[in-house]
């Protein structure tokens, strides 16, 4: 598989694939016009949908009849056409790999996932006493700190801006991570 290619897919299912790239902002008229009946005449793909505004590319073929390989190997020669003509330097390809880099954000993810989860267990008792089960504490402990901070920097605007900034910033991060925490509701 190509690697820099693969860089630049969005979304691919068998015969159908989705790829930005900013060598294919601002085409001009001719240069779409020609990629597309270029195309078109390799037999197996369907269709070739080039948008220039965002510098995205639809591309739809016969599963059957290509296969990724060969779909990855003419983008790779059209993107070359491209990069010559347009003369737009290409996307430097890293040596960290996208499984080493999800790893990454994960670990990362579920590390700060855990001390939130240690600080809410610690600050919700005091918050939210008699409140039942640890996960009910927690949420009626962050939504009390929720409404804290909101009056407290509301109030703070007529008292100093410094601690309007600083009220504000620490709203700001539990407004995050609420609603990162209830994302799938939103």
């Amino acid at each position: 598989m190509n690697m820099e290619i693969n860089l630049w897919i969005r979304s691919y299912i068998d015969g159908r694939i989705r790829i930005r790239n900013p060598l294919l902002k601002k085409l001009d008229v001719t240069t779409v016009t020609t990629f597309k009946e270029k195309a078109l005449c390799i037999k197996g793909i369907q269709t070739l949908e080039i948008n220039p505004k965002v510098g995205s590319l639809l591309l739809l073929w016969d599963k059957h009849q290509l296969n990724r390989q060969e779909i990855e190997n003419y983008l790779v020669l059209w993107f070359s056409t491209i990069q010559t003509q347009t003369s737009i330097p290409s996307r430097t390809v890293t040596n960290i790999s996208s499984k080493k880099m999800d790893t990454n954000c994960q670990d990362a993810r579920n590390t700060i996932q855990k001390i939130y989860e240690k600080s809410m267990d610690c600050i919700a008792p005091i918050m939210a006493p008699n409140s039942g089960s640890l996960r009910r504490s927690r949420r009626v402990a962050q939504n009390r700190l929720m409404l804290g901070l909101a009056t407290a920097s509301i109030a703070s605007i007529a008292l100093n801006t410094r601690w309007h900034a600083t009220l504000g910033y620490a709203f700001s991060a539990f407004l995050v991570i609420h609603l990162y925490q209830h994302r799938r509701v939103l």
